[in-house]
């Protein structure tokens, strides 16, 4: 009975590892094929930008030109941010994370909060500067904020705590609005894998490409009543500033079956992303 168990939880660790290598082996292969196709569209765009800027500069003032260029220009632009998102570099030449940088995307958000009547819990544990890239590590957090608040019902509850833990910070979100359903789970972090009316698709897709490229790694975890996404980055080697104990937090902790999208080991460093239905 005993060997019987033992075979049966390899051939389930077994089935879970293939699962992660395909998983992983298609997110790298989404993002080469996404940065490709951002380079080709990027040239002819910032071309056809420069001519637009051009004829407003020096061309003749007709009023019907000017308002089709305009619209135009708008376009053009919206299409270059969506490009641009594709092609995620963490800014690693911004100023070290400190704990105001933390508490400026709570600021910045809880308009967003107050519209839905949501709960905010709000913990940041940070208290020493953090050797860390504050552009990107605001952007992650941000980017899970929005992804929180937008599947907020109103009148919801949203939690987000920031600590250092094991030489690593660590960004817990969760909220209590519509849940991850199983059939999104496994292309979570894919380019456009989005079916609501907020946004373009690209949040978690950005998040996942800045952690990666951050050596860190980030978790998904959903069952109905409770979402959670879990982001840890790497502190620099022997550069693991103080912090105080985490205090207060209460997130829910959803505890079903876990399928987990590590890098490829050969690359050194990775980001995985788990998904829990």
């Amino acid at each position: 009975s005993a060997a019987f168990q033992r075979m049966v939880l390899d051939l389930r660790e077994k089935a879970a590892l293939e699962k992660q290598v395909v998983v992983s082996e298609r997110l790298m292969a989404l993002g080469r094929l996404s940065a490709g196709i951002a380079h080709e569209i990027n040239n002819p765009l910032g071309g056809m930008l420069n001519a637009i800027s051009t004829f407003k500069r020096h061309g003749q003032e007709d009023p019907l030109a000017a308002k089709t260029l305009s619209l135009l220009e708008r376009g053009l632009t919206q299409i270059k941010e969506t490009v641009a998102a594709l092609l995620v570099e963490a800014r690693l030449e911004s100023h070290a994370l400190t704990r105001q940088d933390i508490e400026d995307v709570r600021t910045l958000l809880q308009p967003d909060v107050t519209l839905k009547h949501a709960l905010f819990g709000w913990h940041n544990d940070v208290v020493a500067e953090t050797p860390l890239p504050s552009t990107s590590v605001r952007q992650i957090l941000i980017n899970l904020l929005l992804n929180a608040i937008h599947a907020l019902d109103v009148g919801g509850r949203l939690a987000c705590r920031v600590a250092l833990l094991d030489n690593a910070l660590q960004i817990t979100v969760e909220n209590n609005g519509r849940h991850i359903p199983p059939e999104r789970i496994d292309h979570l972090f894919e380019p456009f894998a989005h079916d609501a009316p907020e946004g373009h698709g690209l949040g978690l897709w950005v998040t996942y490409q800045i952690v990666e490229q951050m050596g860190g790694r980030i978790e998904a975890h959903s069952r109905p009543g409770a979402t959670r996404f879990t982001v840890n980055l790497p502190l620099p080697e022997h550069a693991a500033p103080s912090a105080e104990p985490p205090q207060g937090w209460r997130g829910q902790q959803p505890e079903p079956h876990s399928v987990e999208q590590p890098s490829p080991p050969s690359s050194g460093r990775g980001m995985g992303g788990k998904a829990v239905l």
